[in-house]
């Protein structure tokens, strides 16, 4: 049974990369191949250190490969602008959070991922969006993707992906979703 949640979970994984690589160049040159999966590992880092379950791990580890998953709703002249985003374009791209909890919502064995797609940009003093939530009002599993994906800011996921910071790979083959390499 795991076995098949995971061979579903990757074939959902690989079509949302399809379809966003050939929707944008950008995406797949840095996130699918660079900041994605660093997300996922360090979310399972934490997670392990803080004792979770292995399935809560798992979980926390999917919620970091698929928390970007709205995306797919933001037009594409947004997400490859080079620069500052304006004010309109800015509002285009916070709509993501709530479309990806919007995607997820149809696919049952999706839904516990639903908290990393719609919180992930929440922050703790209140300033995040969609919600505004406040400190313990936002998930602690969402919490964490949102400090690691803030942590990989541009500079950092640049610098990965030149290849000038490494990441080191998990001490053991099975604690990984098969997706994230």
């Amino acid at each position: 049974e795991d076995a098949a949640f995971m061979a579903t979970f990757d074939t959902v994984c690989q079509s949302f990369d399809a379809y966003m690589t050939d929707k944008n160049t950008w995406y797949n040159a840095h996130y699918s191949g660079v900041k994605r999966p660093t997300i996922a590992y360090f979310s399972m880092e934490i997670a392990q250190e803080l004792g979770w379950t292995p399935e809560k791990i798992k979980e926390v580890q999917m919620g970091g490969v698929l928390h970007d998953v709205g995306k797919i709703a933001v037009p594409d002249a947004v997400l490859q602008k080079p620069g500052k985003l304006t004010d309109e374009e800015y509002a285009k791209i916070k709509i993501h959070p709530e479309a990806g909890a919007r995607i997820l919502q149809d696919v049952e064995f999706l839904h516990p991922l639903i908290p990393y797609c719609l919180y992930h940009h929440e922050r703790y003093d209140g300033s995040g969006y969609p919600n505004g939530l406040v400190a313990d009002h936002i998930p602690l599993p969402a919490r964490i993707v949102e400090r690691i994906n803030e942590m990989l800011g541009p500079q950092v996921a640049n610098a990965l992906d030149a290849g000038s910071i490494h990441v080191q790979a998990p001490r053991d083959a099975d604690q990984r979703v098969s997706y994230v390499s």
